[in-house]
């Protein structure tokens, strides 16, 4: 959903927004080059509109606000190609009229996708803390896994001697691999076929579970903005970097970057806009 529906829906508001810009600066200077790069803007815009209607054809409830911004930017984009059929003198009041057109339901566009990557965004915190849940019961089920496995080392040493013991033994160390954490471990039990059986599903789970938690851990180290390394993937890195100068004497080099002066784009069009630009 991350990448069929949300990620969508940001770019989305970001080239609604970009398309201003060639506008813009043809209602200033007339240069013929921009209305190519304004509908090159807007073919995107309308491949985009169309992937997110497949992709939330099974989420009804979402898309009529996306429906109602694909109306709005109809409308501004409207605005748009009549603003860019000819160019107009500077000062021009009808150019004007048309820019502040585009511009107010482009806007009003871009806040409609934001109420529904907004309500996206809070199932996926659901969808989250689901993933959790499961994680903690695939805890339980293999403590119940380890008990089974030593009593089925007492069933098998009386009954069929040290084939049994020694398939069963490897199934407990396994298993408490697993719970001290060693999620790249597996079982390999050939005989008896039922121990064997057991194994396979205990694998499986294992790799079911290391899914999961691979899966939170990239969440852990992405800013939700802009989908970027955040802060502890940096430490991360930067920890290795460091190690590997030390032990190894492998030089690495720091780039820094910094945006000046982003408070005015905050201050000018609010912290969404300045969230949008990010």
């Amino acid at each position: 959903r991350q990448r069929t529906e949300i990620d969508p829906l940001q770019r989305l508001r970001l080239l609604i927004l970009e398309a201003g810009t060639p506008l813009d600066s043809f209602i200033d200077d007339g240069h013929p080059r921009l209305p190519p790069r304004y509908h090159a803007i807007g073919a995107r815009i309308a491949a985009t509109f169309d992937s997110l209607d497949v992709n939330l054809k099974s989420d009804s409830s979402m898309r009529p606000n996306v429906a109602a911004a694909e109306l709005k930017w109809g409308i501004a984009n409207q605005a748009a190609e009549e603003a860019m059929s000819a160019p107009h003198p500077p000062g021009d009041p009808q150019a004007a009229g048309l820019m502040d057109t585009f511009h107010l339901w482009a806007d009003s566009a871009v806040s409609s996708l934001g109420t529904v990557n907004d309500t996206l965004a809070k199932d996926l915190r659901k969808d989250h803390d689901v993933v959790l849940q499961d994680i903690e019961r695939s805890g339980w089920l293999a403590a119940i896994a380890a008990l089974i496995s030593l009593l089925a080392i007492v069933a098998g040493a009386s009954i069929i001697g040290r084939v049994m013991t020694a398939s069963v033994e490897r199934l407990v160390a396994g298993a408490e691999l697993f719970a001290a954490g060693d999620r790249d471990h597996r079982i390999d039990v050939q005989i008896p076929p039922e121990l064997n059986r057991v194994a396979e599903e205990f694998n499986r789970m294992i790799i079911r579970i290391h899914e999961s938690e691979h899966a939170l851990d990239e969440l852990a180290h992405r800013d939700g903005l802009t989908l970027l390394h955040n802060r502890r993937a940096f430490e991360d890195q930067l920890k290795g970097a460091i190690a590997r100068l030390e032990r190894f004497d492998e030089r690495f080099g720091l780039l820094m970057f910094d945006l000046d002066h982003f408070k005015q784009i905050n201050d000018t069009f609010g912290h969404a806009g300045g969230d949008a630009v990010l």
